[in-house]
C-alpha cells in the first residue's frame, strides 16, 4: 500500500505539468512488436509480480486486453533489458523513455517504458544515466494507449531495480515548515503542518507575498492556486513560510482561500511532495488536506468504490459515443470535457455526446451513490438538466441509442462565472437499479445550432454507501403585516438626465450613454423589451463588475434621487446595483465610484430600483448602473433611469439653485478633457489608443501592476472615436520596435507564460517590453510582443485583451491622436 500511495504523489505531480503543457509530446508511437523494425514476438512469461515479473511479451500480452486508452487497475513489474533510450534522462522533466526487450535487442518483442522515474520514484537528474544494455525492472500503472500501443502510465512508473541495485520509495515523513525548509530535498514525500498565512500574487514570491485572505476576481486569480503556510497564524516574514500548490479537484476547493476565506489562519496538515516552488522549497501535488480536528477519513480514498476514475489523463474504464454530430468528449484540463462551440468559426452546433461508465454490479447492493466534480458553462439558462444529463440503464449492450435510459437528478450550478469546479456531493442511486447487473452511468451532453454549451466532468466515483440527505429546510414563521409605509416625499422637478429612456440611439450606443462615457466599462446592446417606449439597454455581464454610465453631469450641492427600471436578461438574473462615479481631472478613481443600493438579483418583471445622495459641494458626476460579478455573468435590462432633486440641480443648467460662486465657476457641464483619435496603418512614436470594434482597450487599474486589460464601448464615426485622455496609450520608439506606456506612465510589457500584462513606472527587460506593429490586409493592427511572442487581442468571451500565441480573439485597429 505504500507504493501505490507514492505512485498516486507522482500521478498527481505530473497532472499538474500537464496543466502547463510543459511536457514535449513523444516522439514517434511504437508498434505493438517494438521500435526499429522488430519483428520477433517473444513468447510471454511472468505474472506481473515482484517475484515472477513480466518479459517485454508478457506485459504486451496483459495490456492488450485491456480497452483502447484504458488504465490498469494495478501496478505490475517488468523485466527487460534495455534496448533502445528514445528520451535520456533530464532534469527538466524528471522522467525518461526507453525500450527494454527479453534480450536487449530491437529484434525482439519491444515493451515500451514511457516517461518513467528513477529509482525510489524519484525524479531523474541530469547526473542520472541509463544506457543500452542495463537490465531494470519496471512497476508501475500500464495503458493500452489509442488500442494498440502497450505502454507505463506517464510518470505512474519508476524503476523497481537498475542493474540489481533495488530501491522503495522512501517513507512519508512529518515535519513543521521550518524543518520542510532547513531540510529541503527535492522530491521527498512529506506531510506538512502548519498554518495558512496567505497567498502569491503574481509570480514573483517575495513581492507576492500577501498575508490575508482578500484574493481579487481578476482573470488571473479567478481559480486561486497556491497557499503561504507557516508555523505560526500571525507570521508574516516571508522565509519563515513555504508556498503551497493546490492541484485542482477536491483539494484546492478545500483549501483555497478564494473560496474559503474563514480557512485564513486556520491549521492545516498537508500530505504531498517538498518540491521548489517560486523558487524557493515549497510543497506541490498535496494529495489530502486535514484541517485541525477533521478526522482522516474525509481524504481517504474510497475502498469500496466500483468506479473511481479522475479523467486527468484519459477515460480510464469510460468509452464516448456520439449520437448526433461529431463533438465528443476529450481529456483536456486534466477532465473530462465536451463542447459544440466550434471557436475557430465562432458558431454553435447541434451534437449529442455521450460518456459512459463500464457495466456496475449492484446485484449485492441495497444502496449507493455517485459523486462528481463538474463545471457547465454557456449553456441555456434554465436547461442544463436537459443539456448536461446524468443517466442510468441497465439494458445497455454497446448501442447508447437502444438502452433504456433514466435521469438522475443531481445538485447543478448553472452556467457559472468561471471555470471554478464544484462537487455535486454524494448522489443516491436510484433503489430501482440496486439488486441488479450490468447497471451504467452516462454523462449526456446536448446542444443545439443556436446554444452549445461547455461541461467539464472529474473525479467520479461511484460507490456502496448511503447518500448526503439534504437537509428539510424549516418552515418559516408567517410574517406580521407589516405597518402601511409612511409614502415618502417625491423629489420635485423633471429628471436631469438627457435620454433618461433610451428611446435616441447612435447605432449601437444610447445617445448621452455609453461611448465616451468615463466609467462605462459593460458590453450593451438595444432591447425592445422596454418598461415604457420602444427600446431599453441589455447590460451584458462578466467575471468583474460591469457598468452603463451617463454623460457626465456637473450637480450643485443638494440631495438626489437615482431610481431605474430594471429586470433579468435572457440568459438568468444578474446582480445589480445603482450609484454614481466622482469624476476628477476626467477620471474616476477606485475609491469614488459610489454606490447607494447592495447587490441585488434582477426580477423576472420590470422593478423599480431607487437610491439617495447627497453632495456637499459642487461635483462632477456620472450616473452608473452597475451589472455585478456576483452575478454569475448573467445580463440585466435596464429602462427609464431618472436623476431627480428637490434643493440641487445641474450647475448651470435650467433647475440650478444657488449654490456658491465656488460652486458654480467655470462649469460647462464637460465630461473632462477629450480627443478626437482617427484608424490608421501606420505607425510612428506618438499617442493612440486601440479598439476592437466597439471595444476599447482601457489601461490597467492605477492600483494594479498585472492583469488581463479591460474594455469600454465606444462608437467609431467615420473612422474616429472620441474619447477621454486617461485612455490614451504612448508609443516610443526604442530597438527592434516600440514601447508602450498608459496614461500612467507605466510601461506595458509580459513575462513569464501568463496571457495577461505587467506594468511598470521604470523601463523592464527590453525584449519584455518591446512590441512590434503590423497590419494585416483588413487594416487590423498586429500588436506582438518580442519576449513572448504573443498578439494583443480582444478576447469576447472574457470581454477583456490579452495577448495570446494563437488567434483566439479580435486584432484591434490603432487610432491616432489627432
Amino acid at each position: 500500500m505504500k507504493t501505490l500511495k507514492y505512485l498516486f504523489i507522482a500521478a498527481l505531480a505530473i497532472f499538474c505539468f500537464n496543466a502547463c503543457e510543459d511536457v514535449p509530446e513523444p516522439y514517434e508511437i511504437p508498434t505493438i512488436n517494438g521500435a526499429g523494425g522488430g519483428s520477433n514476438v517473444s513468447t510471454p512469461e511472468g505474472e506481473g509480480t515482484l517475484e515472477s515479473p513480466y518479459n517485454a511479451a508478457g506485459a504486451n500480452a496483459y495490456i492488450s486486453t485491456l480497452g483502447a486508452d484504458e488504465n490498469s487497475d494495478k501496478a505490475i513489474y517488468v523485466k527487460g533489458i534495455i534496448c533502445n533510450i528514445k528520451e535520456a534522462p533530464n532534469s527538466q522533466y524528471g522522467n525518461a523513455t526507453f525500450y527494454i526487450s527479453a534480450d536487449g535487442k530491437t529484434t525482439s518483442e519491444q515493451f515500451y517504458v514511457f516517461r518513467c522515474h528513477n529509482l525510489e520514484d524519484k525524479k531523474f537528474t541530469d547526473n542520472d544515466v541509463l544506457n543500452v544494455g542495463d537490465e531494470v525492472i519496471i512497476y508501475g500503472k500500464v495503458v493500452n494507449y489509442k488500442g494498440n500501443t502497450p505502454e507505463t502510465v506517464q510518470n505512474e512508473a519508476y524503476i523497481y531495480s537498475h542493474n540489481a541495485t533495488t530501491a522503495e520509495p522512501e517513507e512519508t515523513v512529518e515535519m513543521s515548515v521550518a524543518e520542510a525548509i532547513d531540510n529541503f530535498t527535492e522530491g521527498k514525500p512529506a506531510i506538512v503542518k502548519g498554518y495558512i498565512v496567505g497567498w502569491v500574487e503574481g509570480q514573483n514570491y517575495e513581492s507576492g507575498a500577501r498575508f490575508n485572505n482578500e484574493i481579487p476576481n481578476t482573470p488571473d486569480t479567478k481559480e486561486q492556486t497556491d497557499i503561504l503556510l507557516a508555523d505560526s497564524p500571525d507570521e508574516t516574514d516571508v522565509t519563515k513560510c513555504i508556498p503551497v500548490q493546490l492541484p485542482s479537484g477536491n483539494v484546492r476547493n478545500k483549501v483555497n482561500l478564494q473560496d474559503n476565506p474563514d480557512n485564513y489562519k486556520k491549521q492545516v496538515t498537508l500530505t504531498g511532495i517538498i518540491e521548489a516552488y517560486f523558487g524557493v522549497p515549497g510543497l506541490k501535488s498535496v494529495t489530502k488536506a486535514l484541517f485541525e480536528g477533521e478526522e482522516d477519513s474525509e481524504d481517504t480514498p474510497v475502498t469500496d468504490a466500483y468506479i473511481n476514475e479522475t479523467f486527468a489523463s484519459s477515460f480510464g474504464t469510460f468509452t464516448t459515443a456520439q449520437t448526433v454530430g461529431n463533438y465528443p468528449w476529450v481529456i483536456d484540463y486534466s477532465c473530462a470535457k465536451v463542447t459544440a462551440y466550434d471557436s475557430a468559426s465562432k458558431e454553435n452546433n447541434a451534437a449529442e455526446s455521450w460518456l459512459v461508465s463500464p457495466a456496475i454490479d449492484f446485484s449485492k447492493e441495497t444502496e449507493a451513490y455517485i459523486i462528481f466534480d463538474y463545471v457547465v458553462r454557456y449553456t441555456e439558462s434554465g436547461k442544463v438538466k436537459d443539456y448536461s444529463q446524468l443517466l442510468i440503464s441497465n439494458d445497455y449492450t454497446d448501442d447508447v441509442a437502444t438502452a433504456t435510459w433514466t435521469a438522475i437528478d443531481y445538485n447543478v450550478k448553472e452556467n457559472t462565472a468561471d471555470w471554478t469546479f464544484y462537487n455535486t456531493g454524494k448522489i443516491a442511486i436510484p433503489a430501482e437499479f440496486m439488486g441488479k447487473e450490468n447497471v451504467r452511468i452516462a454523462f449526456k451532453y446536448t446542444s443545439s445550432a443556436t446554444k452549445a454549451g461547455t461541461w467539464e466532468v472529474k473525479n467520479v466515483v461511484v460507490a456502496k454507501g448511503a447518500a448526503d440527505t439534504p437537509e428539510t429546510p424549516e418552515t418559516p414563521d408567517t410574517p406580521d403585516t407589516p405597518d402601511t409605509p409612511d409614502t415618502p416625499d417625491t423629489p420635485t422637478g423633471e429628471s436631469l438626465l438627457a435620454n433618461d429612456s433610451f428611446e435616441d440611439w447612435n447605432g449601437t450606443t444610447p445617445l448621452n450613454w455609453a461611448g465616451s462615457s468615463i466609467g462605462h466599462n459593460a458590453i450593451i446592446s438595444q432591447s425592445s423589451d422596454a418598461h415604457t417606449g420602444s427600446y431599453a439597454v441589455l447590460v451584458q455581464g462578466a467575471t468583474a463588475n460591469k457598468r452603463l454610465a451617463s454623460q457626465s453631469y456637473k450637480l450643485a450641492k443638494g440631495t438626489y434621487t437615482i431610481s431605474a427600471y430594471i429586470k433579468n436578461g435572457d440568459n438568468g438574473a444578474g446582480q445589480h446595483r445603482i450609484g454614481y462615479g466622482i469624476i476628477t481631472n476626467g477620471k474616476i478613481a477606485n475609491s469614488d465610484y459610489k454606490y447607494i443600493t447592495e447587490p441585488t438579483p434582477a426580477a423576472e418583471e420590470w422593478t423599480e430600483v431607487k437610491g439617495e445622495f447627497t453632495l456637499d459641494s459642487a461635483t462632477e458626476v456620472t450616473i452608473l448602473i452597475m451589472n455585478s460579478k456576483v452575478g454569475n455573468g448573467a445580463p440585466i435590462l435596464v429602462d427609464d433611469v431618472t436623476l431627480t432633486t428637490n434643493d440641487g440641480g445641474i450647475v448651470g443648467g435650467s433647475d440650478d439653485n444657488e449654490g456658491t460662486e465656488d460652486d458654480n465657476e467655470g462649469n460647462e457641464g464637460t465630461e473632462g478633457t477629450t480627443f478626437t483619435y482617427t484608424a490608421t496603418t501606420t505607425v510612428e512614436p506618438g499617442k493612440y489608443i486601440i479598439a476592437a470594434d466597439n471595444n476599447l482597450l482601457l489601461p490597467l487599474d492605477e492600483t494594479k501592476n498585472y492583469g488581463y486589460m479591460q474594455v469600454t464601448s465606444v462608437t467609431p464615426s467615420n473612422g474616429t472615436i472620441t474619447t477621454g485622455d486617461s485612455n490614451v496609450f504612448t508609443l516610443e520608439a526604442t530597438t527592434g520596435g516600440y514601447t508602450i506606456k498608459d496614461a500612467y506612465g507605466r510601461y506595458v510589457y509580459m513575462t513569464g507564460s501568463y496571457n495577461s500584462f505587467n506594468v511598470s513606472p521604470t523601463m523592464p527587460s527590453a525584449d519584455e517590453a518591446t512590441w512590434t506593429i503590423t497590419f494585416n490586409a483588413q487594416g487590423n493592427a498586429i500588436i506582438k510582443n518580442k519576449y513572448s511572442g504573443k498578439t494583443l487581442q480582444y478576447d469576447s468571451q472574457y470581454n477583456s485583451y490579452g495577448a495570446y500565441p494563437d488567434e483566439r480573439g479580435t486584432y484591434p485597429v490603432l487610432y491616432k491622436m489627432n
